[in-house]
């Protein structure tokens, strides 16, 4: 099966549609993903990389709001967190500006020590 994202698609529509068949489908979907994590999450990378600790979900998506206009990536920096390349912690919060309470927000941290292909550099 081929790693280009439309002939994946083709290939399934094509082939009988069995466990193994699905499952070599999203083999080669997380395969293509892997190897275009620098030119798909870069730009994430890189802030988390040169803000140098710990950023909330909202701090994030405040930043990349105008580029990505979605309302969160959270889904994304979960997924980089489930791969081992961000590090989830908890940052506390307060609900209002006067608020005495504190909650937890999830945070993430990028330590660098992923190396990414850089976006210039992939094909």
């Amino acid at each position: 099966m081929s790693t280009r994202p439309n002939q994946v698609y083709y290939d399934l529509i094509h082939q009988t549609k069995d466990e193994a068949t699905i499952q070599q489908t999203l083999d080669a979907i997380n395969a293509y993903i892997d190897e275009k994590i620098g030119l798909l999450f870069g730009p994430i990378l890189e802030f988390l990389g040169d803000a140098g600790s710990v950023r909330t979900t909202t701090e994030i998506d405040a930043y990349f709001k105008k580029q990505a206009q979605v309302d969160s990536l959270s889904n994304v920096y979960e997924w980089l967190a489930d791969k081992g390349i961000l590090q989830k912690v908890s940052s506390p919060v307060r609900l209002t500006v006067k608020s005495q309470i504190e909650v937890d927000e999830a945070a993430y941290y990028y330590d660098g020590e992923y190396k990414f292909v850089g976006r210039k550099g992939d094909p």
